[in-house]
Formats: C-alpha cells, sequence, structure tokens
C-alpha cells in the first residue's frame, strides 16, 4: 500500500483528498501546515507528498526544500497544488524539486491521474532497484567464499570447512564434505530455503552499518534453531539463509526424522523472528520500515553434495532438484500470502505431528509441472532434542563471524546497488514490459487500473485473442494487492457461468503476476448508457422498446449475481464499468472480481479464508454505486449488490445517476438519507422495483436473486418484452 501525506491549511480540502485516496486503497496522513507536514513526513516516509503552496508557518516552498535536503525523503514524490495564474510559483517550485503540479480546482480524475504517472515512475525505479541489490549481493559471495576459506582451513567442525552453494550456481558459505570423503555425495534430506522479505526497501531506508547490524543480529538468532536440529552445510547468502537436514543412517528410537527436524528449526526461526521484530522497532521504529518477515521453503528429497574443484577443494556445492524447489517454493509463499511453505514430500514424512493450513498445487518458475504444498503452521509432539538427536557441534564465535561478515559485504553491495539503481533511474535506462509474454503476445495496452495494466494478447494456446491483467509483483510491497489479483483467478476459475467472464489462465513471472481472460469486443455497459440518444443506441426508442432493454439487461446481470451469491460471495462493486458484452448486441459479462468478499459458508477452490476481508469503518467500492451499508464500513451482505443493482437501473431507464455531490462525503450521505429518486412518467412502470432495490435498509430489499427474476418476469408480461437471458 502506497503511503500519501496532504498537506494543506483548509481542512475541508485535506478531508476530501484524504476521503477519496483512502476509497482508493491508500494509506493517508493529513497536515495543515509545513511545518506539521515535515514532522509527519520524517515519520511515515510518504511515497507521495501533495502539499499546498500558500499556508501559514512553513509553506509549500519550505517543505518542499527541506524534503529534497532530507536523506530518508529526498526521493518522495511531492505533487505540489497552486492556482491557475501562479506560473512563477509552479517554476519556482520545479526548481525545488518539484515532480509535478496541480491547479486549483481539480477534479477527482485529475488528481488520481497525476498519482498513477507518478508511481509508474516510482516502480520503474523499484524495479531497476530490487534487480540491482540482487546482483550487487550475489556478487559479494565470491569474496565471502575466499575469506573463510582462509579463515577457517584448519577449523575442526564436524563436516569441517566453510564453503560455498546457491540454488542459481553462486557462491555464499558453509559447512564442507570431511577431506576424507569423494568428490561427490547423493544423499536423502530436507532442505530448507529463508529469505528476508522486503529487505531491499530496508537496505533503502538503512545505512549500511545499520543495515549490517540488522543482518548480523538476525542470522545470529536464525541460525540458532537451525544448528541445534542438526542442520549441516548452514549457509548464509546474502539476506538468505540455507541449510540441509540430512537423513540419519542408523537412526536411533523415536529419533526426529530429517524433515521433522527441518520444519522444527523452520518453526524456531519464526519463533525468533517473532522477538527480532520488537528488536527492529526498538531500533528504527521512526524509520518506516516494512514489518520485518521471514520466508521460508522446504522440500525433502534426494541432494547430491559435489567438490566442484575436485578432491582437495574444500567449497561443497549442493546440487539437485530439491534444493531449487525449496528455493521456489519460499518465493511462492509471498504470493501465497505463506511464511512457511513445505512440500507434500516434506509434510508426508513430517507424519501427523505437522500443523498445516491450506494445500495448494504451486506453479514454480522453471518448472512445468506444479508441486503440490501446504502452508506450515507448526509442529507439534516434539520430543526433546538432546532425547532424539545429538546437537550439531559448532563455534558460536565462528558461526558469528560468519555472520558479522556476510552481513558487512551484503550492506555495503545494497548501498552500493541502491546508488546505481538510482542513476539508472535518472538517466533514463530502464526497459518497458516485453512484448512476448509467456506464450503470449502483446499487441496493444487496453487500459490500466488501480491495481493492474490490461492489455489485448494472441494466446498460442487459445489461438486466439485473450486479455491479459498484468500486476508487477516485483514493484510493491502491498500483500493485500496481490491476494486481491490471486483471487479474481480463484473465483472465476471455480464459477463457470454464462454471464461471468471466462478464465483460462493465471501465472507468474519474476517480475509479473498475470490473468489470462476471455477478450470481450462489444465494450461496456457504461458505454452503451452514455451513447443513449445516438442512432442504433439500444436505449433509443419508444419507451417499450426502452423498457424491453432494460429488463433484458436487469435479467442477465441477476442472472450473474444469482451465481455468485449462491457460492456465499458478495460482489461488492457493481457498476455499468464491470459490466461488458461478448460482442455489438450480445451477451451482458460480468468482470473484474478483485474485491469479492465470501459471507457464507461455501468456499472457492482452496482459498475461502482468504478472499479480501476489510476492516469495520472501511467503506469498499464505487462512491456512486455504494449501498448505505458500505458507504458507512458497515457489514455487507448479498443485498448490498441488490442497491447497486438499483442505482444502475435508475441510470438504465434516465441516462443519470441517482446522487451527485460535491464532495465525497456529500455523495455517501445521499445514499445514507436522502429519498429514493422518482422516475420520470414514462418510466414509471419501474418505480416499485426501484424503491425495493434502493430500499436503505438492506432486509427491506429483495431475499435473493430469484425474487428480483420474478418481478422481472411480472414487468416483461406488462410490457410485452420476451425473455432472453437464463437465471441458471
Amino acid at each position: 500500500m502506497h503511503r500519501i501525506l496532504v498537506v494543506d491549511d483548509e481542512e475541508a480540502i485535506r478531508k476530501n483528498i484524504e476521503r477519496l485516496l483512502s476509497l482508493e486503497g491508500y494509506e493517508v496522513a493529513t497536515a495543515p501546515n509545513g511545518q506539521h507536514g515535515l514532522v509527519i513526513a520524517r515519520s511515515m516516509l510518504p511515497d507521495i507528498i501533495i502539499t499546498d503552496i500558500n499556508m501559514p508557518g512553513m509553506d509549500g516552498f519550505a517543505m518542499l526544500d527541506a524534503i529534497r535536503h532530507h536523506p530518508e525523503l529526498d526521493r518522495a514524490i511531492v505533487i505540489m497544488l497552486t492556482a491557475a495564474d501562479e506560473r512563477d510559483s509552479m517554476r519556482r517550485g520545479m526548481r525545488l524539486g518539484a515532480d509535478d503540479y496541480l491547479t486549483k480546482p481539480f477534479r477527482r480524475e485529475e488528481l488520481l491521474d497525476a498519482i498513477n504517472s507518478q508511481l509508474k515512475k516510482l516502480a520503474r525505479f523499484n524495479r531497476e532497484k530490487d534487480n540491482a541489490v540482487a546482483k550487487a549481493t550475489a556478487l559479494t559471495e565470491e569474496k565471502t567464499r575466499e575469506h573463510f576459506r582462509e579463515q577457517f582451513a584448519g577449523s575442526s567442525f564436524p563436516a569441517s570447512q566453510f564453503s560455498g552453494y546457491t540454488p542459481d550456481g553462486s557462491s555464499g558459505f558453509g559447512v564442507s564434505l570431511p577431506p576424507e570423503s569423494s568428490s561427490t555425495q547423493t544423499l536423502q534430506a530436507t532442505v530448507m530455503f529463508a529469505d528476508i522479505r522486503n529487505f531491499t526497501t530496508m537496505a533503502e531506508r538503512l545505512s549500511a552499518a545499520e543495515l549490517a547490524a540488522l543482518l548480523g543480529r538476525y542470522f545470529e538468532l536464525a541460525c540458532r534453531p537451525v544448528v541445534a536440529f542438526g542442520g549441516t552445510h548452514l549457509k548464509m547468502l546474502g539476506d538468505g539463509l540455507l541449510a540441509l537436514f540430512e537423513e540419519d543412517a542408523q537412526p536411533q528410537e523415536d529419533a526426529l526424522s530429517h524433515a521433522q527436524r527441518a520444519l522444527a528449526a523452520s518453526v524456531g526461526i519464526q519463533d525468533a523472528v517473532g522477538s527480532f521484530k520488537q528488536w527492529v522497532q526498538e531500533q528504527y521504529g521512526q524509520r518506516g520500515l516494512p514489518s520485518f518477515s521471514v520466508g521460508i521453503g522446504l522440500h525433502s528429497g534426494e541432494v547430491t553434495l559435489s567438490r566442484l574443484g575436485g578432491m582437495d577443494s574444500p567449497e561443497v556445492t549442493a546440487l539437485g532438484d530439491s534444493v531449487n524447489i525449496a528455493s521456489r517454493l519460499q518465493a511462492a509463499g509471498k504470493e501465497l500470502g505463506w511464511l512457511v511453505v513445505a512440500s507434500i514430500d516434506t509434510a508426508q514424512l513430517a507424519g501427523e505431528c505437522l500443523r498445516h493450513g491450506r494445500q495448494e498445487l504451486v506453479s514454480l518458475r522453471g518448472r512445468e509441472k506444479p508441486v503440490a504444498a501446504c502452508e506450515v503452521l507448526g509442529i507439534s509432539a516434539v520430543p526433546s532434542l538432546q532425547q532424539t538427536h545429538p546437537p550439531f557441534k559448532y563455534d558460536p564465535a565462528s558461526l558469528q563471524a560468519a555472520a558479522v561478515q556476510n552481513s558487512e559485504m551484503t550492506a555495503r553491495a545494497a548501498k552500493e546497488a541502491l546508488k546505481e539503481s538510482l542513476w539508472s533511474l535518472q538517466s533514463g535506462s530502464f526497459q518497458s514490459m516485453q512484448q512476448s509474454f509467456r506464450g503470449y503476445q502483446i499487441i496493444r495496452k487496453l487500459g490500466e487500473g488501480g491495481m493492474s495494466d490490461v492489455y489485448l494478447a494472441f494466446s498460442a494456446a487459445q489461438k486466439s485473442e485473450v486479455v491479459l491483467k498484468v500486476l508487477r509483483t516485483s514493484l510493491s510491497n502491498d500483500a493485500e494487492m496481490l491476494r486481491r489479483f490471486i483471487q479474481e483467478y480463484a473465483v472465476l476459475a471455480n464459477l463457470t457461468h454464462h454471464h461471468v467472464s471466462r478464465i483460462y489462465d493465471q501465472g507468474f513471472t519474476d517480475d509479473y503476476a498475470y490473468i489470462a481472460m476471455e477478450y470481450l469486443s462489444g465494450g461496456t455497459l457504461k458505454e452503451e448508457i452514455r451513447g443513449r440518444g445516438t442512432p442504433g443506441n439500444s436505449f433509443t426508442g419508444s419507451p417499450a422498446q426502452v423498457h424491453g432493454r432494460v429488463i433484458d439487461l436487469l435479467r442477465q446481470i441477476t442472472s450473474a449475481l444469482n451465481a455468485i451469491h449462491k457460492l456465499g460471495l458478495v460482489y461488492r462493486d457493481l457498476k455499468p464499468d464491470n459490466l461488458m458484452f461478448r460482442s455489438e448486441g450480445g451477451e451482458l459479462v460480468l468482470v473484474d472480481f478483485g474485491i469479492v468478499k465470501n459471507v457464507g459458508e461455501h468456499t472457492v477452490g482452496l482459498m475461502p479464508e482468504r478472499l479480501v476481508s476489510t476492516e469495520h469503518g472501511q467503506v469498499i467500492g464505487t462512491p456512486y454505486y455504494v449501498s448505505p451499508e458500505q458507504a458507512t464500513g458497515q457489514e455487507v451482505t448479498h443485498r448490498s449488490d441488490f442497491y447497486s443493482l438499483g442505482v444502475m437501473l435508475y441510470e438504465m431507464l434516465t441516462g443519470s445517476r441517482p446522487y451527485k455531490g460535491d464532495s465525497l462525503n456529500e455523495l455517501l450521505a445521499r445514499h445514507l438519507h436522502a429519498e429514493i429518486p422518482r422516475l420520470p412518467p414514462e418510466h414509471a412502470i419501474f418505480q416499485m422495483l426501484l424503491d425495493s432495490l434502493m430500499a436503505k435498509q438492506a432486509i427491506d430489499r429483495p431475499a435473493d436473486a430469484m425474487g428480483i427474476w420474478r418481478g422481472l418476469d411480472i414487468l416483461a408480461n406488462k410490457t410485452g418484452s420476451l425473455p432472453k437471458a437464463r437465471i441458471d
């Protein structure tokens, strides 16, 4: 979620902007002047600052100058508000480093366009930043390996010396094979790969010394449970941690299996992270860091340990599909919202002591077939470690030295990469989205929204044109946005209905999440309503013809709602924009299921508990169409969708929306308190249905979609309209 600070001495402007942006999903703070705004900015570290110029005390110019000279705020986007005749002010602000200007008074669309434009620039910077940090961190691992090869050449670890491995072939450090062993060894083991989430954001907001201190302390805590439960070949890879839990050649009675030990170590890491968060908050609470969290992937199978440099080489590399799967399961956990992800192979070896949540077939990068995996919630009935498995013997001082060395080098590399990334952005040397995209040939961009970009593409699999909705996963740390995106696929994949958009595919690349769905070429219902009065428009003609068209459209929409409500879902954003035609004059289809809410006992696929949830008091939906309960942030039901349907009924008949307002608050107040509007005499036959749908109290609206359908049948008989849509 992007953070926006609004600074203006006029309270009405502040509140209106705050409410508008909050409805769009932004985290918003406000301040009445520059001095107060600067204090909040230092604490909040906003992505965007929207500020007036003329304010008492510190004006917008002075605040902008202070921001551009502040080491943690200098990259914040600043949009300044100015009067139409203040060209000198505009030039002065641009010289001080303003990114954009809005002229008062401005419309909602103008504000959102300005924000979206600036966020695209920020997104490009973040993409380059993440890539640069990853590359620079990888370059430190060879230096780290060389350091520990020399430092620990004579140490007496049970498995000898430190050496290197990363899943992509670069080097880190860990424990090697004994000198007398062969150059390769194959064993059964559980691989654990842990990675700090949002690491790049932390690297951006902390100094190199602070970042090194954070990493060093974390690795000391994280390594303890790994070592205690017999983890070997322990390697720190930048901000990642790799360990193997080997199968016992002669297991003792009641000893933990290698999968159980790996799971116990993973739970131990998460317990350590829980207490570590408090330390991070105490040290850097005012720095705007994301909540510290660690993702872990686990997989059990065959692993090959190899001396890539020959028998005399101290460096051992773990090879095999098991290592790659563990690493990529960890990465997949980000999209799934799981902290610990275990393959079904690991879960089965762990047995009944594993407490798990949802199970999924997870698509992993570089693999044709998905991997069955589950969310790890905990592990129970673990015997005393001393009774079941001797603790791994290690030198705490050496392990601490390893953590410090890795942390310092990683911190330096990350900070250098950020500098290079900033230069890359400023010089304009970034790349656009590839025209060829995972089996889809991009034809053209259709549009963009708050969550994603939408493209028309040709699908090799479907052999037809499809719509690709693309979310840049590497540009945002907003888990809620990604969850909504994943949810849309989960809903549509389990909902087959002729008035609901068809879904073909979902996938993830390194930088994007995407959904492929049917291409609806007939335009939107909004376009048809706006085109009334033009030749050939379906709302042009006699009242009887208009009534027939409206009844037919309502039947199609009600049919879609009936299918959704049967699954215990509430759509929550019913509006003409989200209804499209399959072809000109064709079937009407409901699209965009990003904010569907589960309110029933039915489940959707494997994700019922993950369907988007909202806190009490949060307004969800489009202001012109929200029900009174949505306007006040109260609990929604399927009857909330019926209210939105009533608003659309009025709009289809009259060409205008029932309620308008000079501000967002005024508009929402009309939904709550204004009388239900009266239809003109030529459309009065629909007044009873409109009153029922737009009742202020949800209990007074129709009980279900079938009730609306029966009402439409009565109207059809009165108007002589022939039924076209099906309720099934």
